[in-house]
């Protein structure tokens, strides 16, 4: 939409806005982006290229968050650093923050069941605190990430398979009343 408008300095987007499409802020000046409470579907590398927004608050209603074929997430080739899923949302999405590389710190609800493949793979997150609830892991989790080395599984965990490969997790703790440690959960770790 926007796609390369290197001048545009801020946008408004009022809340009736229930879909962001990719790459919608794409090589932008963008100095903030603030998303609208009713929204509910966001594609792939809306801020890819942009170097100026820091902080971006995904709001409680989003429910789908897209990908391209080639790895691509909602925030991947961005300059974000911080990313605070709010309260409500109950899936990230596969590769949503893959390949956002100063990407330090998540913000994750209490609401979150599912975290898709590579959700933050090729990131630089300093810790990554997963609430009590989340039940499904995608694979490859922290793939490329060299900072985080201690994570803690909630005791909630249901399905995973390879979700640390490519990590450089060294200790893992599953939470106290974990009951099922998936099969496959540690493969090619």
């Amino acid at each position: 939409a926007f796609d390369g408008l290197s001048n545009m300095a801020s946008v408004t987007i009022p809340d009736s806005v229930t879909y962001i499409g990719s790459k919608a802020f794409a090589d932008t000046g963008l100095q903030s982006l603030t998303l609208p409470s009713g929204l509910t579907e966001l594609g792939y590398s809306i801020l890819s290229g942009n170097t100026a927004v820091k902080t971006v608050t995904v709001p409680g209603a989003v429910t789908s968050m897209d990908y391209s074929y080639d790895s691509n997430g909602v925030f991947s080739n961005s300059a974000v650093e911080s990313v605070i899923f709010e309260e409500g949302i109950t899936s990230i999405g596969a590769y949503c923050c893959n390949k956002a590389a100063s990407l330090k710190h998540v913000t994750l609800p209490g609401s979150l069941a599912r975290i898709g493949n590579n959700a933050f793979a090729n990131t630089i997150l300093e810790e990554l605190n997963i609430p009590e609830g989340v039940s499904a892991f995608g694979r490859e989790l922290l793939w490329g990430n060299t900072a985080i080395t201690s994570l803690t599984i909630p005791s909630s965990v249901q399905s995973g398979e390879g979700v640390l490969r490519g990590s450089k997790v060294a200790e893992l703790t599953f939470a106290e009343g974990t009951t099922d440690i998936p099969n496959r959960f540690c493969a090619d770790a």
